[in-house]
């Protein structure tokens, strides 16, 4: 069963059970860049929430990514606008192990 958890830090994301400890299997995530240059996370989960959410005033990269990967999210290539291929199309790769 899923249940939806929110952060005290503003993430809502979907979790594997009600303990509410890891997020559902297939959940991806990678760093960016806005056009504008501010950096974000691109985020998905399957059957879950997607979407890009900006830095906090006191996040760092290495704070998000401690906290996405204790969750149980899997870190990807950083997004390079030349051509990766959304979360959505990755997560069935990485399931395959191609």
């Amino acid at each position: 069963m899923m249940v939806y958890r929110e952060f005290e830090n503003g993430w809502m994301l979907a979790m594997n059970d009600e303990a509410g400890k890891k997020v559902v299997p297939d959940s991806l995530f990678r760093f960016g860049r806005q056009f504008d240059g501010r950096p974000v996370i691109d985020f998905w989960q399957r059957e879950g929430g997607s979407g890009l959410r900006g830095f906090l005033p006191h996040e760092t990269e290495n704070s998000v990514r401690a906290f996405l990967l204790d969750l149980g999210f899997t870190e990807v290539r950083r997004y390079d606008p030349q051509g990766d291929p959304e979360l959505e199309t990755i997560a069935p790769m990485l399931r395959s192990g191609r």
